[in-house]
């Protein structure tokens, strides 16, 4: 409970959640996880910028509940403000964020080349 008075000063209100878009891996997305409160659904995940699935620039973290795609959002913090509440659990947290990208790139180009072989065992049957 100590920890959330640091945290709760720190955050500011949201008016409307952020806009989630990608398209071919470009664009903005929330990744990584970092648990906040001990027996509590809320949690950080980052704002990043990420081109080709691969997060560039976290742009702002959001406390959230709930999962993808229907995350709940209840306040913001700025990227300064994660650092220095975390400290060495921001690298930790980092780490996380490039998982997840990780994740996205592998099932997209998974999917790319399963449907690719699938067309061209399909057309070696005609």
């Amino acid at each position: 409970m100590e920890r959330w008075k640091e945290i709760k000063p720190r955050l500011n209100p949201i008016q409307q959640p952020p806009t989630l878009y990608r398209l071919n891996g470009i664009g903005v997305a929330l990744l990584g996880r970092k648990r906040e409160i001990a027996g509590s659904r809320l949690y950080f995940k980052g704002y990043w910028l990420t081109v080709f699935f691969i997060p560039i620039l976290p742009l702002c973290f959001y406390l959230v509940s709930g999962g993808y795609p229907e995350y709940k959002f209840h306040a913001k913090m700025s990227v300064w403000n994660f650092i220095k509440t975390y400290k060495l659990g921001s690298i930790i947290y980092l780490f996380s964020a490039f998982f997840d990208s990780a994740m996205f790139f592998v099932f997209f180009f998974g999917l790319m080349f399963a449907v690719y072989y699938v067309i061209r065992l399909l057309i070696g049957f005609i």
